[in-house]
C-alpha cells in the first residue's frame, strides 16, 4: 500500500503489486517507518530493482541515519534479492520507530522498483 509509505525528494506509486519511486532530486528517499523491539534482531529480505546509484539500508526512525551494513543497489534495472540483518538500538524490549527499509537514491530521475519486503525477527 504505497499510503504507507514515505518519499522524500521523489514520486510514489503502486507498479506491478510492488511499489515504484521515482527521484526528483539528486537525493531521494523511499522507507517505511515502523515500530520494532529495541535490541533485537531482525532479517530482511526484499526484491528490488534500481535503475541509479543508491543503497538499500535500516535506518533510525527519528533522524533517518542509516545503520552500519547499508548495501549498494546494482543500478542496470535486473531483479535482486537483497537480505539485510540488523540488531535495533535503544533499550532492550522498548518501542523503537525504525525506518524499515529504507532506500536512497543518488540520481535525478532514477528509479527503483520493490517487488516484495519480509521482516521478521531473527532466530538465533
Amino acid at each position: 500500500d504505497p499510503a504507507r509509505w514515505t518519499a522524500e525528494e521523489g514520486t510514489i506509486s503502486a507498479s506491478g503489486g510492488g511499489l515504484l519511486l521515482e527521484s526528483r532530486e539528486d537525493q531521494s528517499a523511499l522507507y517505511l517507518e515502523q515500530s520494532l523491539t529495541g535490541g533485537e534482531s531482525y532479517d530482511c529480505v526484499l526484491e528490488v530493482s534500481s535503475t541509479g546509484r543508491g543503497l538499500l539500508a535500516v535506518a533510525t526512525g527519528a533522524d533517518g541515519i542509516p545503520l552500519p551494513g547499508a548495501e549498494r543497489l546494482p543500478d542496470d534495472g535486473g531483479t535482486y534479492r537483497v537480505h539485510v540483518r540488523f540488531t535495533t538500538p535503544g533499550p532492550p524490549g522498548q518501542p523503537v520507530m525504525m525506518r524499515v527499509p529504507y532506500h536512497t537514491l543518488n540520481d535525478y530521475g532514477s528509479r527503483i522498483e520493490l517487488r516484495s519486503v519480509a521482516l521478521r525477527q531473527a532466530e538465533g
